[in-house]
């Protein structure tokens, strides 16, 4: 099996960078995939593109996805750049930290929580109108 780190197109025009192994003729795996994203800003020079590297399906558990061979439009080498830019941007996305999903306990907090503060703004707003309201009375 031969992994090479590679520009993989898809038909729908997502550009991966990833480690690619090619050999099987239906599929191309694809190992840690991170989407080159581009995006043109307008700048006092004129039009100009910005590039990012980010994972490519944000919430999987794996590292290793297929895809089929005939979604895949071309597979390129990359430069030696957008290796090292690869390279740093996978090296900080393993070092993030991933918080742990919250316990039933902390949502049933956060859902009591939230009812007390909509039930605290209604008040306020009840307090407003009274005191807002005309009344006939005049004190002196």
């Amino acid at each position: 099996m031969i992994k090479e780190k590679l520009l993989v197109k898809l038909i729908s025009g997502c550009e991966l960078i990833g480690m690619v192994d090619d050999e099987d003729p239906h599929w191309i795996r694809i190992q840690e995939p991170l989407e080159l994203r581009t995006i043109t800003k307008e700048t006092q020079y004129g039009p100009r593109d910005d590039s990012s590297l980010a994972p490519w399906i944000m919430f999987a558990n794996q590292k290793t996805f297929s895809i089929p061979r005939d979604k895949v439009l071309t597979i390129s080498s990359i430069s030696k750049e957008l290796d090292s830019y690869y390279d740093v941007i996978l090296r900080q996305l393993e070092k993030r930290k991933v918080k742990a999903p919250m316990s039933p306990e902390e949502m049933e907090r956060i859902l009591q929580l939230a009812e007390r503060i909509e039930q605290e703004e209604r008040m306020d707003n009840e307090d407003i109108e009274l005191l807002n309201r005309p009344t006939r009375k005049t004190i002196h």
